[in-house]
């Protein structure tokens, strides 16, 4: 999960946030963010999120890893002003960041 930690900021930055601090957005490098969002998006779901797993580790509480996870695919809520990227393809993330918001509701 380490390459998907820096996914999302280089995603955002790349696609909406650029322009906001003078800099210029770069599609290449969004497009190459973009690839290993959605590579790290699908490995979550198949592997992490399968069949009827709440939490990463299976538990039915969250983790130090699931509070990282949502910390990083918030993140994206940012692309809501660029909609290039479509977040609904992965059906088992939604429920899981709802899901970790009812557990944790400060976050």
């Amino acid at each position: 999960m380490s390459i998907f930690s820096s996914c999302p900021a280089r995603y955002v930055v790349n696609t909406t946030l650029a322009p906001a601090v003078g800099c210029p957005l770069d599609p290449e490098a969004a497009h190459k963010a973009e690839k290993v969002l959605d590579a790290s998006l699908s490995k979550i779901e198949s592997i992490w999120l399968e069949g009827s797993v709440k939490f990463l580790l299976g538990s039915n509480q969250p983790s130090v890893a699931d509070l990282s996870l949502v910390c990083e695919i918030m993140q994206l809520e940012v692309r809501n002003l660029n909609p290039g990227l479509n977040f609904t393809l992965y059906f088992s993330v939604k429920p899981f960041l709802l899901l970790l918001l009812y557990h944790v509701p400060h976050y």
